[in-house]
Formats: C-alpha cells, sequence, structure tokens
C-alpha cells in the first residue's frame, strides 16, 4: 500500500513524522496492518477508525509536552489516507473474484456505504468512492 495516496496528504505525514514520532510510530505499527491485512475490507475501516479514537485518546492523555496542538488534523489526515487507501486496495480484488455478479455489486456498496455513511468525507476517502462507483458501474 502506497502512502501517502496522494501529494495532498503528505504534509500530513510529514507532520506527525517530526512532531510526534511515537505517534508515527503507532499508526505504522497498529494500523497500517490492519489497512494492509485480510478480510473483509469494509470491517478492517472500521477497525481502523475504532483504532484512530483509541490511539489519539491515549496520546492526548499521556502528552505531556502540548503535541496535540500543533498537530491539528495531521493524524486524522493519515487515517483519512488510509482508510481511502484500504478501499481503493480493495476494489480490484472484489471487482474480479469471480463471485457471482450480484455478490461482487454487493461488496462494493457495503464498502461504499462504509466510506460515505460512517466516515466524514476527506479527499482521499471521496477518492475512494469515485473509485468503488465507477467499478460498481462496470459490473453492468
Amino acid at each position: 500500500m502506497d502512502l501517502p495516496t496522494n501529494e495532498a496528504n503528505a504534509a500530513c505525514y510529514e507532520l506527525l513524522r517530526k512532531v510526534a514520532p511515537d505517534l508515527w510510530e503507532t499508526f505504522q505499527r497498529r494500523l497500517v496492518p490492519v489497512a494492509a491485512g485480510e478480510g473483509d475490507p469494509a470491517e478492517r475501516i472500521r477497525e481502523l477508525m475504532r483504532l484512530e479514537q483509541e490511539v489519539w485518546t491515549d496520546f492526548v492523555e499521556h502528552d505531556t509536552e502540548g503535541r496535540s496542538r500543533p498537530l491539528g488534523r495531521s493524524f486524522a489526515c493519515c487515517v483519512d489516507d488510509l482508510v481511502g487507501a484500504t478501499g481503493a486496495a480493495a476494489i480490484p480484488a472484489i471487482a474480479s473474484s469471480g463471485e457471482p455478479v450480484a455478490r461482487r455489486r454487493e461488496q462494493l456498496e457495503a464498502l461504499l456505504a462504509v466510506l460515505r455513511d460512517e466516515r466524514a468525507p476527506s479527499l482521499a476517502t471521496l477518492t475512494a468512492n469515485l473509485e468503488i462507483q465507477q467499478a460498481i458501474h462496470e459490473l453492468d
């Protein structure tokens, strides 16, 4: 999985690495393997969102240096990028799985629903949404 998925998010990754290397290491160790793992991509995205809250809350509670303020939304931006990458990476496997078209459509629609309905819009998630919609359209 190539991260960041676009140049617009590169600054988020750089700021996270510089300001909070420990949070960056946690992102790499706990979230990236979930994104790159096996299993239902919609469930992996839900797990990423759960981990985002857990990891961020833990970071803020233990941050005695006040680093959360200069980070702003950088951690959330990195997670958004990871979520979008997870959704986009699942498309080829689902679309070419050999399952009946109705089943592939169902899986793509479930993935789309998670990204659209359970995550606030971002550049990465909206891009993945468009790619999923295109894959659904190509099933017809």
